[in-house]
C-alpha cells in the first residue's frame, strides 16, 4: 500500500497491478434481448463468489421499512457511521452485489457501513429509491447498532445520485443532516449530456455511451431523466454537507463529476474532487491495486477529519 499523498504523487503511470487488472476487462456492448432482470440475475451469481473481509460482521436489518445490511469491524469502536447508496443504475445491484467492497470499505475505515437494498427501477416508481434510501436514514436512531456516531453517506455510480438528492431533500425538510458525503464515479446527470460520454468513450475499459443509451430506451419514452431526483446536477445544491468526489479518468461519467464539483463550488458547498489517472468506473471495488488503496486511504481521512475538505480545487491523482 502507498503510505502517503506524496508517495502516490511521485508516480506517473499506471501501476502494474491495474494495469493487468485492466487487460481481463470487457466493454459492454448492447444486447437487445437481455432484461433488466437477467443483468439482475447475473451480477448477483457473481457477487456471491466474493469474498467478505476477515474481521467485518454481516447483520441484517430492516429499517424504516427497507433491508438494510451492516458491515462492522469486528475488533474496534467504529469511528463513524456510513449509510450506503449501490450503483447499478437504478435498475440493478443489491446488498449481494455491494456486500464485499462494503466489508473492505468498513475495515479500510474502520466504520460501521450499512448497506440499503432501495427499490429498483422500473418495477417501483421513480421516487420509491431515492425514498427507501432516506428511510433508512430517518431510522438509524432506531436500530440496535447505532451508536451515535458522526453519519456520512457513501456511494457509487447512481448511488451518488440518490445521496445527493436525499441531502437536498434532508435540507428543504430541515433534518439533521450527516456530517459529509462521499461519491464514486457519480452518475450525476440521468439525460447523459456530458461531453465525456463521446470523448471517453473510446477509453473506458467497461462502459459505453450506446449500452448507456440502450438503458435509457428500456425505461420507456415517457422516463424524464432530467428528474432532481435521479439527476441532481440540476438541482440546487447550496447548504449541503461537505462532499468528496472521486472518479477515473478514462470513465465515461468523468464529467459529471466534473460539473457536479463546479456546481457545488459555485452554490457554496465545500467540495473536493480527486481525479485518477487511468482509472475506470468504480475502481475501488477492485482489490489487490494502489489505486483502490489510495482511494479508500482518501475516504478514511476525510471521514476521520470529520468531512473537512482539504483542497476545493480539482487534484489529479497520477498513478
Amino acid at each position: 500500500m502507498l503510505s502517503s499523498a506524496s508517495d502516490l504523487r511521485m508516480l506517473r503511470m499506471p501501476s502494474p497491478e491495474s494495469q493487468r487488472v485492466r487487460q481481463t476487462l470487457q466493454k459492454e456492448t448492447v444486447d437487445p434481448n437481455l432484461t433488466f432482470s437477467d443483468e439482475r440475475r447475473m451480477w448477483n451469481e457473481f457477487a456471491k463468489q466474493l469474498p467478505i473481509a476477515a474481521d467485518v460482521a454481516m447483520v441484517d436489518e430492516m429499517l424504516g421499512g427497507v433491508d438494510c445490511l451492516w458491515l462492522r469491524p469486528e475488533r474496534a469502536e467504529p469511528k463513524a457511521t456510513i449509510i450506503y447508496a449501490h450503483g447499478g443504475g437504478l435498475t440493478a445491484g443489491s446488498i449481494l452485489t455491494h456486500r464485499a467492497f462494503c466489508s473492505e470499505l468498513a475495515l479500510a475505515t474502520g466504520c460501521s457501513v450499512l448497506l440499503v437494498d432501495y427499490a429498483l427501477l422500473p418495477e417501483a416508481p421513480l421516487s420509491a429509491p431515492g425514498n427507501d434510501f432516506l428511510a433508512a436514514y430517518s431510522n438509524l436512531g432506531k436500530s440496535g447498532f447505532y451508536d451515535c456516531t458522526p453519519v456520512f453517506f457513501g456511494s457509487d455510480s447512481s448511488g451518488a445520485a440518490l445521496a445527493i438528492a436525499a441531502l437536498i431533500r434532508i435540507r428543504d425538510q430541515n433534518m439533521d443532516q450527516p456530517t459529509g458525503c462521499f461519491a464514486i464515479s457519480g452518475a450525476f446527470d440521468a439525460t447523459l449530456s456530458g461531453e465525456s460520454f463521446t470523448t471517453r468513450d473510446h477509453a473506458d475499459p467497461i462502459l459505453s455511451h450506446a449500452a448507456l443509451r440502450h438503458w435509457q430506451s428500456q425505461l420507456g419514452d415517457g422516463f424524464d431523466f432530467a428528474d432532481e431526483r435521479i439527476s441532481p446536477l440540476f438541482a440546487d445544491l447550496s447548504d449541503l454537507p461537505p462532499t468528496l468526489l472521486l472518479v477515473g479518468e478514462d470513465e465515461v461519467w468523468l464529467d459529471d463529476t466534473k460539473r457536479m464539483h463546479a456546481a457545488m463550488q459555485k452554490a457554496g458547498t465545500a467540495c473536493e474532487m480527486l481525479i485518477y489517472k487511468s482509472m475506470w468506473h468504480v475502481w475501488p471495488m477492485t482489490g489487490g491495486m494502489p489505486e483502490t488503496d489510495d482511494a479508500l486511504r482518501r475516504i478514511s481521512e476525510f471521514i476521520q477529519n470529520a468531512g473537512k475538505v482539504i483542497s476545493t480545487e480539482a487534484r489529479p491523482i497520477s498513478v
